[in-house]
């Protein structure tokens, strides 16, 4: 089962309840709930990013540009793995032949526009079939079939999309700038530091509901791979997530 942005938008909506009555600048529309989605859905997507596995051929060079690649985002996406000359992968029973960039199989290539890959011992042509699974931005739209995100984490879209909504609340709040709150400042200053409280909780919230903790520290387990990225997103310990 998968959720899409409408049923998010819901249940932010709900969740929030109504706004003070602010006006002007200060206003809290349906656009700012639906940005601070968009913020969630960016932020989810460092922690947890969609995969996407996608055929492509070679052109006799050493160098592949990953322009290609339908959904390849420069700055974010990662490669995961590639299976070299897979067209009949399945159909031919055959084992897969994932290129290692440890060993020194591929390598991560970049010039003042594009990303490639760099392949030191191979030159696969229009005939070779270069399976590729790779990372992108995590996806919430209008229905369920474009959008991405695992049904189990959609709790963790709401509460992080409540947070973000929060935040904006506690700026347009403190701000103040409407004739009707001269007359409240205290009152509307005090409001703002409850939306920073609602904030807060809410974040946290989202923490636990990702497997983490107040602290951002995961639970402990049994084995651990130690070079692994932090709960919150990042690079690796050792080298650059995008070329893991």
């Amino acid at each position: 089962m998968v959720f899409n942005r409408q049923d998010v938008e819901a249940d932010v909506n709900f969740t929030l309840g109504a706004f003070p009555m602010f006006s002007g600048e200060n206003s809290l529309s349906k656009s700012v709930i639906q940005l601070g989605i968009r913020q969630a859905l960016n932020t989810f997507s460092r922690f947890l990013p969609d995969e996407v596995i996608e055929d492509d051929v070679g052109d006799g060079g050493k160098y592949k540009d990953l322009a290609s690649l339908v959904s390849w985002e420069t700055d974010f996406s990662r490669i995961v793995s590639i299976d070299y000359d897979a067209s009949t992968r399945v159909s031919g029973d055959e084992f897969p032949n994932f290129l290692s960039e440890d060993d020194g199989d591929w390598l991560f290539y970049s010039d003042s526009s594009l990303d490639y890959v760099f392949f030191p011992n191979h030159s696969p042509s229009a005939n070779e079939t270069l399976r590729f699974k790779y990372t992108r931005r995590q996806l919430l739209g209008d229905t369920n079939a474009e959008s991405t995100v695992p049904d189990q984490y959609k709790e963790a879209i709401i509460y992080l999309a409540v947070s973000k909504v929060a935040s904006i609340a506690q700026i347009r709040t403190e701000k103040a700038l409407d004739p009707p709150a001269g007359a409240e400042f205290v009152t509307m200053r005090s409001k703002g530091s409850g939306f920073a409280a609602i904030r807060d909780n809410y974040y946290d919230m989202y923490i636990q509901e990702i497997g983490g903790s107040q602290n951002g520290v995961g639970a402990a387990s049994a084995s651990k791979n130690f070079d692994q990225t932090p709960l919150m997103g990042g690079d690796y310990l050792f080298h650059p997530s995008r070329r893991r």
